[in-house]
């Protein structure tokens, strides 16, 4: 059934506030080879992921980012919350270039893979094949010893071979205002598998770590989704817990039966197909559309009524533009398209726009040749549209229908701050 899109009055205001539904606009995933087995150093083979990233950000600039981390069902909670929080802190201080946290990374987690072990790796990827080598390059004192002096430009020496685009700690969604990144970076431990083994096979892997540790790869993971240019969430109101929180904070933003769904069933289960793998309800929502997820994108036919006549001239018909804010998605349709259908009864057009991704749009009308937006964030999801906080999952009736003209665009009041919902 088509998502019809509508106008209506509320409360006699002629202003519009939005507080948006926040919906990642794109993703991104470091798989299980970005690291070592239980580390959280990443790895020389993540340079052309690096490079995909910072293409990534070229279609759709300004956006915001969160980066999650993620890790297998193997261990207990506590450590794989630990971990999945150190890698997407990790990967985090790469884009923003923090060494800081690096050096905070390197003297407490040594048991998370940060050794001598990525001192070497390191210079092997600088093309140096000792320590000394790398300090003689550095106008260092070429001791051998890779101490905090060496390391403060090594890091960042190896940051740049692996990424070539710095963000700005403002470009996160948490703007970066937080001393321990709630909205910017956090770890969700195994609380959301992609895949969960069948009970038979999770009987059978007690025996067989080593096969059970490469079929858990995809569980190991970093995600980052990118949102809504201007999107901004206060710390105070992020669900998430800071990656170096326990687990408590994860465990209340649980599905009522988060317990089952991370638990093996009869049948093994994978995210994309069936989507009842995740814990969290909140990372369940965020991640709901992502192909970095498993899942195949879905659309919706989209029909939006609107007053006949909008651009002011009956001699010329009406031309009206579909946008995606982030620049996804573009239609335009004209008076005359057989995706253009007259009410009969009322004097509106309904426009019919096929194959529209979830997502926040604006609706434009070409007046002469310059385009005037007459709704600004029109909110698109799977379950409907929404507008100035009203529904519209179905058809309406004709009078509560269009764009009053007393709601022009330079009345309309826009804000960023974003509706976390179920979460």
């Amino acid at each position: 059934m088509p998502v019809y899109a509508a106008t209506s009055e509320s409360n006699g205001k002629t202003r519009n506030t939005i507080r948006e539904e926040l919906v990642a606009i794109g993703c991104w995933k470091l798989g299980d080879t970005g690291f070592r087995f239980g580390s959280s150093f990443v790895s020389a083979d993540t340079k052309p992921d690096f490079t995909a990233l910072a293409q990534l950000a070229t279609q759709f600039p300004g956006a915001r980012l969160s980066v999650f981390g993620h890790a297998d069902p193997v261990g207990d909670d506590t450590f794989n919350k630990s971990l999945s929080g150190n890698r997407a802190r990790s990967v985090y201080a790469i884009l923003v270039r923090d060494v800081a946290a690096w050096e905070s990374l390197y003297l407490s987690g040594g048991s998370q893979g940060w050794g001598q072990s990525c001192i070497d790796d390191m210079l092997a990827a600088l093309g140096f094949s000792t320590v000394a080598e790398f300090q003689a390059q550095a106008d260092l004192t070429a001791d051998g010893v890779a101490g905090p002096m060496t390391r403060s430009k090594l890091f960042p020496a190896y940051m740049d071979y692996l990424c070539p685009r710095v963000w700005s700690k403002g470009e996160f969604l948490g703007g970066g205002l937080s001393s321990n990144g709630k909205g910017d970076y956090q770890g969700c431990g195994e609380f959301n598998p992609s895949l969960v083994f069948s009970q038979a096979e999770e009987q059978e892997f007690l025996s067989n770590s080593t096969e059970r540790n490469a079929q858990n790869a995809v569980n190991r993971r970093v995600v980052i989704f990118l949102f809504r240019p201007g999107t901004t969430v206060g710390a105070t109101r992020w669900p998430c817990p800071a990656a170096t929180e326990g687990t408590a904070g994860c465990l209340k933003r649980f599905w009522s039966d988060g317990a089952a769904r991370r638990a093996p069933q009869a049948v093994r289960r994978d995210y994309g197909e069936t989507q009842d793998t995740f814990a969290c309800r909140f990372y369940d929502r965020l991640a709901s559309q992502s192909p970095c997820e498993g899942v195949e994108p879905k659309f919706i036919e989209l029909v939006i009524p609107l007053e006949t006549d909008l651009d002011g001239d009956p001699d010329v018909p009406d031309c009206v533009r579909l946008t995606e804010q982030s620049g996804a998605y573009s239609a335009e349709l004209t008076v005359g398209s057989p995706d253009v259908v007259s009410d009969g009864e009322n004097p509106l057009n309904y426009y019919y726009f096929h194959q529209v991704p979830p997502g926040l749009y604006n609706v434009e009308v070409k007046v002469k040749s310059h385009w005037r937006k007459v709704i600004i964030g029109l909110q698109v999801s799977l379950q409907g549209a929404s507008f100035r906080g009203h529904n519209f999952e179905a058809e309406t009736n004709g009078d509560k229908m269009g764009t009053p003209a007393y709601y022009p665009a330079d009345q309309i009041e826009h804000t960023a701050a974003a509706d976390l919902g179920c979460c």
